[in-house]
Parts: structure tokens; sequence; C-alpha cells
């Protein structure tokens, strides 16, 4: 097993983390580049040069990263600017409610009486009526609006996502129309094809299973249900719906048996294998994870060409290498890092897993894809939970039949939707078996899903955890070479130095004082998460209702519950719920549901709605007391530190212009020196009422997303905040108003928005105050 282009895969990929974090100039990465050459021309007969090979691979990714960081979007000069672009559509809509999103490449640019021949790959947003297919060559006008990176604490950028897959800006329009189809060579021979694929695949076996089959063929999801989507996830088998290794060799196996059976040349049935792996990975639009599988069948393929010996973590490596040097910013793509870390798992782990499971009275074939998903389970763990808090307990059985069948369905559906392009009626009798197993699978998903022990959502946890779990595995998993032999006769003393390691930092936990306020991004509406120095946490609302006629967001499931787990929130205490308007109250449906919550706090008011009912149902079926509170109440979240309920009174607003919003729960918490009033969405009718009232704070929750019909002079002015933070997002209420704006800015109150901030974090000590937020 030679190790030599893991060391420098690891080398490269290292230097690219280095630039991401330390962002060092491009001189200093030159000098110590050309310093490393120079050392290593000296020494290059040394025992040493391999390791002056690894500095140099070191910095030679760090400079590779800091020169593609360096690319912006051709259209950031125009951003939030009316232009027209000529562009062509790339795939299918995504219908997203009132919008349809398109992958598109823009091919001109008209600005000023001025066409600019621009090139470059987008996101295409489109607000009119028009509907498009690929190769469709549209002008459009509207505004380069760019992308937001991240929106809560421990977020993927999604900016440097989109670039990892070679997209540098998000277009938006709703004047745009059709000019012509292209006729360029990849419209024709990549889209079109793609396309055509996709409809024998839709025509041949009804939606369900065709969505399925376009998945795992052609790698589009789009078509998903997705609830469907969420069981693959909670099951563990996501990767299933990846175009991957296991897609790729599919394939190679199907061909390779064809070749072989027309006894075609060695040489040239992996010269027209290889031709023929690299169309279909164009075709599905070179996702990581399938290009990945690509280079290493092609090594495969010339070491069975040539004789040569096939080495797993060469050939892994190698795909690494080329990858990462031609893109470095695919270290910040989930699926180049968990593609490549299940490979590694398999190279490194699989022999020793087998140790473990060989003694099971199981079958040969069991025990080996038992054996193969443990190694995989182990080694990509702690990547899973970094990126998806989540992990799968019962994908090891699972998979034992999951990847037979999805093996079949793909040797049957390659041919039969080949020959159904050519011929459709044949293509419904030859997929009428992958219609019955995908039936199946599906069915089996489903039902695995629901099992309450399908697996463990984790909260985000620290760095040095991940670092001991991977250090902890190489002294196990090696006790024969010098580094995991040293690791096994010192294990004693590496554990006691772990196990101190751990009681500082527990130590750390203990005497930390510090109040931890979140005000969370979750577009318009309110998510507001309170840690204690004890660790108790309290949340003020959950934020939702992002939804129109044809299209429902669950903004709980996909924003507020992650955020939560990504500020590594294992347990709730207690839920406030200021009212029942469904920008606050909707998502502490999937919160509730997600979560034990020891308390539920709901306003003493007769108003009442469905997903209130839904959420005290939820949380008496949990066990959870609910208390309602109005003025005078006390919440006290521990010794020192309580909240004082100010609002509703006891005598409730009526006739105002928003009863609900009125009678919303107000209350100031007090730490110390330090107090923090929330205020929901109470309007001026309410905040009349509170100005007798002790109201003066450090912090100010502005009332009802910044509204003009909140946030008066005079209330404003008896507060007094120093900090005040609005959450707020994209509305067609105008929220937050220039009138507020101008009214906080006069009481000389620094403002935070979390639709142009992100999140914002207020941590104290009840003395000293930190504010930071994500953007």
């Amino acid at each position: 097993m030679d190790k030599h282009l893991f060391y420098i895969a690891i080398s490269i990929f290292a230097g690219l983390l280095f630039s991401y974090f330390i962002k060092p100039g491009m001189i200093i990465i030159l000098i110590n580049t050309l310093l490393i050459a120079c050392l290593l021309f000296i020494n290059r007969k040394s025992e040493y040069k391999f390791l002056i090979i690894l500095a140099l691979m070191f910095i030679i990714g760090t400079g590779d990263y800091k020169f593609h960081d360096s690319f912006d979007s051709k259209l950031l000069p125009y951003e939030n600017k009316d232009i027209e672009i000529d562009m062509i559509i790339l795939g299918d809509g995504n219908v997203k409610g009132s919008y349809t999103l398109y992958k598109a490449e823009m091919v001109g640019l008209y600005d000023d009486g001025k066409f600019y021949n621009y090139r470059e790959k987008l996101i295409f947003r489109n607000y009119g009526k028009n509907v498009y297919e690929a190769g469709d060559l549209v002008k459009a006008r509207g505004q380069a609006v760019g992308f937001i990176n991240k929106r809560n604490f421990g977020d993927l950028d999604y900016s440097l996502y989109n670039k990892s897959v070679g997209v540098y800006n998000q277009f938006v329009s709703r004047y745009n129309e059709k000019i012509k189809e292209s006729k360029n060579f990849r419209t024709i021979f990549l889209y079109r094809a793609r396309k055509r694929l996709q409809n024998t695949i839709n025509l041949s076996l009804p939606q369900e299973e065709a969505a399925f089959l376009n998945a795992i063929v052609l790698g589009n999801k789009g078509m998903m249900d997705e609830e469907e989507l969420t069981n693959f996830q909670k099951t563990g088998l996501s990767h299933l719906l990846s175009v991957s290794g296991l897609h790729v060799s599919i394939i190679a196996f199907v061909l390779y048996q064809f070749f072989s059976f027309i006894k075609m040349d060695k040489k040239a049935t992996w010269l027209f294998m290889g031709v023929i792996l690299l169309y279909y990975v164009m075709v599905i639009g070179s996702p990581p994870p399938a290009v990945r599988a690509l280079i290493m069948s092609l090594v495969v393929g010339y070491g069975k060409c040539f004789n040569k010996e096939y080495d797993l973590i060469a050939s892994v490596s190698f795909a690494a290498i080329i990858m990462l040097l031609v893109n470095p910013m695919l270290i910040h793509n989930p699926g180049f890092i968990i593609s490549f870390g299940c490979i590694y798992s398999i190279a490194f782990l699989y022999k020793p897993m087998n140790k473990i499971t060989k003694g099971l009275p199981l079958p040969k074939f069991i025990k080996e894809s038992i054996t193969l998903s443990l190694a995989i389970q182990v080694g990509v763990a702690p990547i899973l939970i970094y990126y998806f808090n989540y992990i799968s307990i019962i994908n090891v059985i699972l998979n034992i039949f999951a990847i037979p069948l999805v093996f079949l369905i793909i040797t049957i559906a390659f041919p039969g939707i080949i020959i159904g392009t050519l011929l459709p009626i044949v293509s419904t009798y030859i997929l009428a078996a992958d219609y019955y197993m995908i039936k199946v699978l599906l069915k089996i998903i489903r039902y695995s899903a629901q099992l309450p022990f399908a697996g463990i959502a984790i909260p985000s946890l620290p760095i040095y955890i991940y670092m001991i779990y991977y250090a902890m595995l190489y002294g196990l998993i090696y006790t024969r070479n010098k580094i995991g032999y040293f690791a096994w006769k010192w294990r004693v003393q590496i554990y006691i130095a772990i196990a101190m390691t751990i009681a500082v930092i527990g130590i750390k936990y203990i005497t930390d004082d510090d109040l931890r306020i979140v005000v969370l991004d979750v577009g318009q509406g309110d998510s507001i998460l309170i840690t204690t120095p004890k660790r108790k946490n309290i949340l003020i609302d959950g934020g939702g209702s992002s939804s129109s006629e044809s299209f429902y967001y669950d903004v709980g499931s996909k924003i507020t519950v992650p955020a939560l787990r990504k500020l590594g929130v294992w347990r709730i205490d207690t839920i406030i719920s200021s009212h029942i308007h469904d920008d606050h109250l909707e998502g502490l449906i999937r919160v509730a549901e997600e979560y034990n919550i020891k308390n539920l706090v709901l306003p003493r008011v007769p108003f009442k709605s469905e997903n209130l009912d839904l959420l005290v149902d939820v949380s008496k079926r949990k066990g959870s007391n609910i208390f309602y509170v109005s003025e005078d109440d006390r919440l006290v979240l521990q010794k020192d530190i309580f909240m004082e309920v100010l609002f509703p009174s006891k005598e409730i607003l009526v006739g105002t212009n928003s009863d609900e919003n009125n009678n919303s729960i107000v209350t100031k918490l007090k730490y110390k020196n330090f107090t923090m009033m929330f205020t929901g969405d109470i309007e001026k009718e309410a905040e009349r009422r509170l100005i007798n009232k002790d109201i003066e704070s450090v912090a100010l929750k502005v009332a009802h997303h910044g509204s003009s019909t909140s946030s008066s002079k005079e209330f404003l002015n008896k507060v007094s905040p120093i900090i005040s933070i609005i959450s707020v997002g994209n509305n067609v209420y105008g929220h937050p108003s220039n009138e507020t704006i101008k009214s906080i800015e006069e009481i000389g109150s620094e403002i935070y928005r979390t639709d142009m901030n992100g999140a914002v974090k207020i941590v104290t000590d009840g003395i000293r105050i930190k504010v930071a937020t994500v953007r």
C-alpha cells in the first residue's frame, strides 16, 4: 500500500484550508514557494526529500486557493443595478412558489447601450410567466443580487459552495423572453441528451418511481418529494441519490460485460468505457463524487491495460490531487468531502473492521456488506455530524439489501433508457421490473424512517472533539506500525492526557459566567435563543410562515432547528411563544417535535389558532409544563438571571389594528447590569401602556420587525437602548420602515438587522458586552 500520493493529497488539502483561514498574501506565498523549491534542490538526495516535497505541496495548495479565490463574478460591478443579459438555460426549472429557479450561463451583457461578451454560470430566478427548457437562449432584464453567504452561526457558506460548482452569481428577472434555441455543442450533446433521457424515464414510469430513477441515474433530485428526500436522510441512504462511485462502477461493470461478450480487445474496451463514462459524467453535470469515480475508473483501466497493480489509496489520492489543483474551491463542497471520506474510510478501516465482523455467524456477502457499512460509518461520522448534525443507526442494516437492489435497478435502467430514446414503447416493458423494485425500496425506506431508533440528531461539537476522535481511532486501529505501536504502548498516558484536556475544558465551562443571546436569522419572523451560564436554553419564538399557494418552505425544519443544532443545543428548557402569528409560532412546532421541552410559556389571552393548538398538543404529548403569563409574572432562568413579564396586561388590549400583535408577551431580561427587552410584535397602542413601566434596557429586540406601526419615539426614548436588533427578512410590508430606522438612529442606538447582518449574538458577563454577527 503506497501512501506517498495520500500524504501529497493531505498536504495540498491542508494548504488550501490554511489559505482559506489565514489568507496570506500572494507575495509571501511566492517567496516561500521559491525558498522551498531551492531547499528541495539542495536536499534532492537527502532522506528528508519527501518531507520537503510535502511542504512544497502545502505551499502550492495555499497559492492555488489564493489564486482561485480572487476570481469574482463579472456581474459584481452591476449588482442591484437594472441590466439586460443573454443566457442559455442549462436545465429544467425548479418551481419555488412565486418564482422558478434555473441553472443558466450568461453569454452577453447589455449596459448603457454597450454589449459585453461576458460568460459566466449563474442561477436565474425567474419571476415571469415564461417557462424555459435546456438549450433556450433567453434575454432577461433584471438585477444581479449575489448570494447570501450565511444566515446563522455554523451555516454552510453558500457563496463558496456555489463557487465550488462554478456558479458565481444570481440573476433576478420578471421581464424575460426566449430568443431562440442555442445551437452550440454543449447544448445539443449534453443538455438536450439529458432532457431526452429524462423524458424517456418520465414516460416509462409513474411519477414517484420516475422521480427516484431520475435521481439515481441523472442526479436530478428536484423531482423527488421533500418528504421522500428526508426519509433517505433519516435512514442514511442519501448516498444512493448522489451519482457517485457506486453508480459509475455499475455502469462500468455493465459496459465491461458487454464489451467482453463481443470479444473486444482489452485496451479498446477500456478506451470506449472511458469515453462513455466521461460523456455520462458530463451529461449529469459533473458532480464531484462522479468526477472522483470517473478518475478512479480511468486509473483502474490504465492498470488493466498495462498490467499494473491497483492501489485504492493511491488511486483515490490521485483523484483528490487532480480535482483540488483544478478546483481548490471544492474544499467548500460537502459532496466532495463526504465522497472522499467514504473511500478513505474503506481503504483504511475495512480490514480492521473485517477482523471484528469475521466471527459473525452470517453468510459471507452479508458480513462483507456490514463490514463495508461499518467502515464508512465509523470513518465519516464526524463529517456527517459537522455538516448535517445527524447520524443514521439503521443504515448499516439497510445497505445490505439497498445497495444490491439499486445495483439491479441501475443495471436494468441504463439499457432500458437508451433503448427508450429510440423505441419509447420498448422501454416501458424493460423498466417495468425497475418499477416494482423501486416501489419495494421506497416502502422499506419510508417505514424505516419512522422507526424511533432510525438515527440520532447530534448538535455541533467543538473541533477538538473531532480531532480526539480521529486520533483515538488511529491509535486503536493501527497498533502495528511505528506511530500506532507507540500510541498503543503509551495508551494509558495518552488517555490520561485526553482526560486532563477534557477536564480543563470542563472547568472552563463550569466557571463560565457568560450569558448568550442569539437573534437567529429566520427570514421574515422572530426566533431568539437565550443560553444562561449554566447552559439552560430558552427559545423565544421560532419563525415560520414562508409559504404561498403552490409552495411551502418549512422554516422550522429548514432553518430554526438546524440553527439550534449548529449552536450546539442539546435540549431546550423553556419555549416562549410571544403570540399566535405564524412568523413567530409556526417554527416552534418543529422545535417541540425535535426537542424535549420542559416548559412552554404562552400569553394569557383568548386568541387561538390552528398552529397554537398543534403546538400545545405536541407539548402535552411530550410531557411539557404549560404556563400562561401576563404582567407582573416572573420567569426565573437561574439563580441570578430572570425575565420580568411586562405584557400582556391583565386587561387585554382590544379594538386595535392587530389585537394579536398588541397582546404579545413582552419581557425584560435581567442579569447583573445587563438588561434586554423582548417585544414580540407590539405596536404603538401597547407601547403607550408600557411607557410608565421600568423598560430602560441596554439592548432592545425592536418590535414588529421595525414596522412603522411600532417603535414610537416616546417608547424608544424611554427604553434608550445601546443596541437595537431588528429581526426581518424579505417582505412586502416595507419592514423595517425608514421612519423606525431614523427614530432609532436619533437616540444613538447601534442597529443590527438580520437581513443584512445575519444572526446577531450578544455575549455578556453582566457587565461587559460583546456583539458578533454572521456577516
